[in-house]
């Protein structure tokens, strides 16, 4: 329904949880710390999901579900061409289905090596947070490699969206106090869950005293996880990561702020950050082409 609504502007992110009270509280067979269940019950969730939104009539039958169910009946005359000579469900309408065709994108959340590889075995994207730099470069290659195996492209929007903080403002000091006490509680709260190195690049020592005693904010703004400053330097940032990194989408989280500030910080977003960013991208695009075209 959102994806019709919207026109057919949904991208779907899909995961099998992190921390152990949010997964087994929706369903305790899910528990990661038998892998190989979790794994197998993702992977037939997916399916459903998958054949639900291209298949009509829609029918599974698998290790755990079993739609329709055997000898079911769904009473008067409504779904007679769902039904077989003795008036058993053989499958059912799904309404309604997706504007995009065959279905929305669809994204893996994961930040491990394991999780690019299997996201492409799938044949879905991958939306990421945590990783940056050499580990956020060493991921995507396994994907490519994984998907090369596969016979699928490689991830050509190089894990982006990634999710990134984001907040504008006229001076780099007032876009730094509106949302740094957010940044330094989120920083602390997923340190409290996976440890520094959740932060950190591949070559660095989540042991090394400065790093201990710096802010969560400076570690951040450090390894490009923020977007955090006028627009001048918010521009400056998201084109280094389009050329440097190859990113050519964003995906951009609103840290929490007075409502005022955020207003401010959305508008100065959409009317002077997006659209230079938009025209700078472009015009590497261009001058690519052109470079082609010469040589």
């Amino acid at each position: 329904m959102l994806d019709r609504f919207s026109g057919g502007r949904i991208d779907v992110a899909l995961s099998r949880g992190i921390l152990r009270g949010e997964i087994v509280n929706l369903n305790p067979e899910a528990d990661r710390r038998n892998e190989e269940r979790s794994r197998a019950i993702f992977a037939e969730n997916l399916e459903i999901l998958k054949r639900a939104w291209t298949q009509d009539p829609f029918s599974w039958n698998g290790e755990r579900y079993q739609i329709p169910w055997p000898e079911t009946s769904w009473g008067g005359s409504a779904l007679k061409d769902y039904e077989d000579e003795n008036g058993f469900l053989t499958g059912l309408p799904v309404i309604p289905q997706p504007a995009q065709k065959p279905m929305p994108p669809l994204y893996a959340v994961t930040q491990t090596e394991e999780g690019f590889r299997l996201a492409a075995k799938q044949g879905m994207g991958v939306i990421s947070s945590h990783p940056t730099g050499k580990k956020l470069r060493t991921l995507n290659a396994a994907y490519d490699e994984e998907a090369a195996k596969c016979g699928r492209p490689p991830h050509v929007t190089r894990v982006a969206p990634a999710v990134r903080e984001f907040f504008a403002a006229e001076t780099s000091a007032e876009a730094r106090r509106e949302i740094e006490d957010f940044v330094n509680s989120r920083f602390e709260v997923i340190k409290r869950v996976r440890g520094i190195s959740a932060w950190l690049d591949i070559d660095e020592d989540p042991d090394d005293p400065k790093l201990q005693g710096m802010a969560g904010f400076d570690i951040l703004m450090e390894r490009d996880y923020l977007f955090v400053g006028t627009p001048d330097e918010v521009v400056e940032r998201m084109v280094h990561m389009h050329r440097d990194e190859g990113w050519d989408q964003f995906m951009l989280s609103l840290g929490q702020a007075p409502g005022d500030a955020i207003a401010r910080s959305m508008r100065l977003m959409a009317e002077d950050v997006i659209p230079r960013v938009r025209e700078l991208t472009a015009r590497d695009a261009q001058l690519e082409v052109a470079g082609s075209v010469q040589s």
